[in-house]
């Protein structure tokens, strides 16, 4: 059923009732039992591009897939190493059972006002300029089936506020490594997730997108690629970045619907946890790779050269 052009609208948020039923599933139901949860990521079982993957099939690195080079050895490549049959090993999780999940999208943003030390990095009216057109024309998040904005101060952008966050008193004491003049957004986002968490809209959809204010962001493009993605028990979703260990991140966030729940579940304790999440969640999260660069689902990739965020702070670790 295509989705109806009418949406009703509140402060800082919009959504598609007559778009916004949960997907069927298309290849039955899952019987399967759920693993006993375990603070330890996927990853860390896998292999990493010097080691033989072999028997576990799988390997650390983003974008990597686990190719046989002889009766009991394998190597991790981006592609198939020379002088072998290109016969890719699969690990166990990816014979989960799996079935499409439709392409209904909740997609977010968060717009941070204040967001360093120095006078100029104080306000943002760059980017605000930008979310008044993207709403006034329909554009990014606004085209959406349902979407919300939030914000560290509470703005008008165009006839609707902003959803404004709850800012811990010692916000201002984290600062990005990469960048010691700005303010770290962990803090914002967790409050942004567990209002996510509270409300619960993004479980009438699909799946669920975050997209930085500035991404250039196609939704009707991300769907064609998102009704042929598959789901599983475990939850789907999208690697930003290849070649790093942590390929989640950065101004463009894919994930399923089962896989958000699981995340939204869990994130507190991860979070604190060496900033080990989607990994983590039943060890069977299906990865799915977006290759830097591409403008295939509407959005400018972020630099891919190493993840920063996963080397910050111990209490607070990963930014996105």
């Amino acid at each position: 059923m295509p989705l109806q052009a009418s949406c009703s609208c509140s402060a800082g948020g919009c959504s598609n009732p007559a778009g916004a039923s949960p997907a069927l599933l298309q290849h039955g139901t899952v019987d399967s039992v759920i693993q006993d949860e375990q603070f330890l990521a996927k990853m860390d079982t896998c292999a990493a591009t010097t080691e033989n993957c072999f028997s576990n099939k799988c390997c650390k690195t983003t974008g990597y897939s686990c190719f046989q080079t002889g009766a009991f050895t394998a190597k991790c490549a981006m592609a198939c190493p020379a002088g072998s049959a290109c016969n890719v090993l699969q690990p166990w999780y990816k014979s989960l059972p799996a079935w499409t999940a439709g392409d209904s999208m909740f997609c977010y943003t968060l717009y941070q006002v204040q967001r360093g030390r120095t006078p100029e990095l104080s306000d943002n009216p760059k980017e605000l300029a930008i979310l008044k057109h993207q709403k006034s024309a329909g554009l990014g998040i606004f085209a959406c089936d349902a979407w919300k904005v939030f914000s560290d101060k509470m703005v008008d952008f165009g006839g609707i506020k902003t959803h404004p966050v709850l800012i811990n008193p010692d916000f201002t004491n984290y600062l990005r490594k990469d960048k010691p003049d700005r303010y770290l957004n962990t803090p914002l986002y967790m409050d942004v997730w567990k209002q996510i968490k509270t409300e619960g809209n993004y479980a009438l959809y699909s799946w669920t997108v975050k997209a930085e204010v500035a991404t250039v962001f196609l939704p009707t493009q991300l769907k064609k690629r998102l009704g042929v993605y598959p789901e599983t028990m475990y939850g789907t979703y999208i690697e930003t970045c290849n070649k790093v260990l942590m390929g989640y991140f950065g101004n463009l966030e894919v994930v399923s619907k089962t896989g958000m729940q699981r995340f939204l579940e869990q994130f507190e304790a991860y979070y604190y946890n060496n900033g080990k999440c989607m990994e983590s969640a039943g060890g069977g999260a299906r990865r799915s790779v977006r290759r830097s660069g591409s403008m295939v689902l509407g959005a400018k990739t972020c630099s891919c050269n190493f993840a920063w965020m996963t080397q910050q702070l111990r209490k607070r670790r990963t930014s996105l």
